[in-house]
């Protein structure tokens, strides 16, 4: 509520005021939560409070940075949740959530997966003609070791993934004027709910070179790139610390059959299982992959080394010789 009454005092009622025909219908004795105008009236809420939204009705909601909204308490739903609510008056309801993402998890990533339509912001590129994304991959500076971050960063260029020339900044208003919206992803022709989606490489008031030593500055903590994902390139952080071993596993599957080495393949590793007084394992034996043998290390962990078994053999109530990868 502080912030709702800050921004009420410093930044809408100056704005109603300086423009003539919102200051006719603006009423100057309001409240600074609840503004009134000829016809209707505006009421700003901090997301802490909910409460303060109920027993209104509202046909135009706004919603704004809900990734960073409490989260559902022990007695009532999430504040956009209880936001929406008050909406079901009006079969023409409009709502408008904006945010910085934070996580997949959060509401604004998960409300543009669940648009019906997805639009993206395409610009001209001064060369070649052909309408492009702007991408922070296309983003090329120098490697050089010797160089500061800030020296690399000033030599920041954006590439052209369609005709490969060098944008650079001063194209970067021409191309803005010259954009449209276009349609990325599409799940149903009745289209009820929309999708935008920017990142800070078309901004005019940031320069190419103030992202890549933003990047720079920020690639070695983990908390600091975090923040340059999130409001530099408009995407979720994924702290890979998170996964499980089994969601690791499976985004490295392949579609390789049973027992198949790929000719890629650089190395095969062994899983040992490490006991007391001895280490017992398995590895592939043959050209094949097809068998697996197993190994012991016995005594204790210091100074020893593997002996390999004949094939067949049984190492402490295992089957090394014949045992096939599962």
């Amino acid at each position: 509520d502080t912030l709702a009454k800050s921004i009420s005092e410093n930044r809408l009622q100056p704005m109603f005021k300086a423009a003539p025909e919102l200051r006719k219908r603006f009423d100057e004795n309001s409240q600074l939560q609840e503004l009134q105008f000829d016809g209707m009236y505006l009421t700003l809420a901090g997301s802490n409070s909910p409460s303060s939204l109920a027993s209104k009705a509202i046909r135009f909601l706004f919603l704004d940075e809900v990734d960073k909204y409490p989260g559902a308490s022990k007695k009532e739903a999430d504040p956009v949740s209880l936001a929406r609510e008050r909406t079901k008056t009006f079969h023409n309801r409009k709502i408008f959530i904006t945010s910085t993402p934070t996580l997949k998890t959060g509401h604004i990533w998960k409300a543009k997966e669940d648009a019906d339509i997805e639009k993206h912001y395409f610009v001209p590129c001064p060369h070649c003609g052909e309408y492009i994304e702007l991408k922070w991959k296309q983003i090329h500076f120098p490697k050089e070791e010797g160089m500061s971050y800030a020296d690399r960063a000033e030599f920041a260029t954006y590439v052209c993934q369609e005709c490969g020339c060098v944008i650079t900044d001063q194209d970067k208003p021409e191309m803005l004027r010259k954009g449209e919206w276009r349609t990325v992803k599409e799940n149903t022709k009745f289209v009820r709910k929309v999708a935008f989606w920017m990142n800070t490489l078309y901004s005019p008031f940031v320069r190419f070179s103030e992202i890549v030593k933003e990047f720079l500055d920020s690639k070695d903590d983990p908390e600091k790139l975090q923040n340059f994902v999130n409001s530099w390139l408009a995407e979720p952080w994924e702290d890979t610390k998170l996964k499980t071993n089994a969601d690791l596993v499976m985004e490295r599957q392949t579609e390789y059959e049973e027992l198949v080495v790929p000719e890629w393949a650089k190395l095969l590793t062994a899983g040992v299982d490490v006991l007391e007084h001895q280490s017992v394992g398995q590895l592939p034996h043959k050209p094949e992959h097809s068998t697996w043998t197993g190994f012991l290390i016995p005594g204790s962990r210091e100074n020893h080394e593997p002996r390999i078994p004949d094939a067949g053999q049984h190492t402490t109530g295992r089957s090394t010789g014949t045992d096939r990868l599962r």
